[in-house]
């Protein structure tokens, strides 16, 4: 008797949105935005117990996914903002710049050089020993990456998590305000 799985389509980088859950199960979710892989509208296929499981494996690990790993554009330093450029590339986030309006992708865990694979954290805690967060309040997106509990003057406000300790924050990427 065949077993039956799901046929993953690695695709095209849509952006767009900052929801990095998988939206399974609605038809308009053709795309997790956080890793860039489309996902095709479920097709039964027939396959052995191996391949059903390994396809299981890997939808289970886009559903939870609180880390991915684009290319950076340009130099990015460690545990700084970034935003996916119209290529799926990540540049530092800023809030000045228009082009990163909902295109927010989450924190850097590392430093990265341009063309070479980055950590990017999209959901969750995330810890560096040199900040000095006030603990319970909102992290901000500020300028050329950098992480700020003031909402900027200028721009939009897109806020990114918020503190949960003076060295730690929970990554939570909301909708962007857009000044007028």
């Amino acid at each position: 008797m065949p077993y039956y799985g799901v046929f993953v389509n690695n695709g095209e980088s849509g952006g767009g949105t900052n929801d990095h859950r998988l939206l399974a199960g609605r038809s308009e979710a053709n795309q997790h935005p956080a890793t860039a892989v489309s996902v095709a509208p479920i097709t039964l296929i027939n396959a052995d117990a191996s391949t059903l499981q390994a396809t299981l494996e890997k939808l289970a690990g886009l559903g939870g996914a609180e880390e991915i790993n684009p290319l950076a554009a340009v130099p990015v330093g460690a545990f700084k903002a970034v935003a996916f450029r119209p290529d799926g590339q990540i540049e530092p986030a800023d809030h000045d710049n228009p082009a990163h309006l909902s295109r927010l992708a989450g924190i850097t865990l590392g430093s990265s050089i341009a063309g070479e694979t980055a950590r990017v954290r999209v959901d969750g805690q995330i810890s560096f020993n040199g900040w000095s967060w006030t603990p319970g309040t909102p992290v901000f997106v500020g300028k050329n990456g950098d992480l700020t509990q003031m909402p900027p003057a200028t721009g939009f406000v897109q806020h990114i998590g918020f503190a949960i300790g003076s060295d730690a924050m929970l990554v939570q990427i909301d909708t962007p305000i857009r000044r007028s």
